[in-house]
């Protein structure tokens, strides 16, 4: 775009040293490539995507963009939040930068926005089915007295683990309990 500014003010200064011109500037609207290929990207996409951005207010020469982006399975709702809170995020850390007492770039009073796609995929998560949950009444299992002889088996066993009798001694008794069964 300044090459052809350039050139029709050399054109007129050649033609007439006296002659006025006046240059009419023409905002650049394109948007960054990398911008440009991220929603190109996007827009081939089948997932849920959000793209946010902004440019700073200049008319000729480089821009400043700024954006966020999120993309995948989730709510549209959450990918446009998503998107939205990076872009705006960067946003602030742009405006933040100052040279000389003055901000670097110009975004004046602009904010992020949503960019529309063409191919506005939703892909939603897979919510398992809510299945009621089965109440199974407890099982009492019936109370079991114990026997007089198991009693008495636990109560030598409790003995030989305290060392209170021996091996020997153990196993005599056992006998003379199983033997009275």
């Amino acid at each position: 775009m300044k090459k052809i500014l350039i050139s029709i003010a050399m054109i007129a200064m050649y033609q007439n040293a006296n002659a006025f011109f006046f240059i009419i500037p023409i905002p650049n609207l394109a948007k960054h490539p990398d911008l440009q290929k991220l929603i190109d990207a996007y827009e081939k996409s089948n997932e849920t995507k959000a793209v946010a951005f902004v440019s700073e207010d200049k008319l000729f020469g480089a821009k400043q963009w700024v954006w966020g982006h999120k993309s995948g399975v989730m709510t549209q709702e959450d990918a446009n939040n998503m998107a939205m809170r990076a872009c705006e995020s960067s946003l602030a850390t742009v405006k933040s930068r100052m040279a000389g007492g003055q901000p670097v770039n110009d975004f004046g009073q602009k904010r992020c926005e949503l960019y529309k796609f063409a191919n506005e995929t939703l892909m939603l998560p897979q919510v398992a089915p809510v299945v009621a949950p089965v109440v199974v009444a407890p099982v009492e299992t019936p109370k079991v007295e114990e026997s007089v002889t198991a009693k008495k088996l636990k109560e030598l066993d409790g003995l030989l683990n305290l060392k209170l009798i021996t091996q020997e001694e153990y196993e005599k008794k056992r006998k003379e309990i199983l033997s009275n069964l």
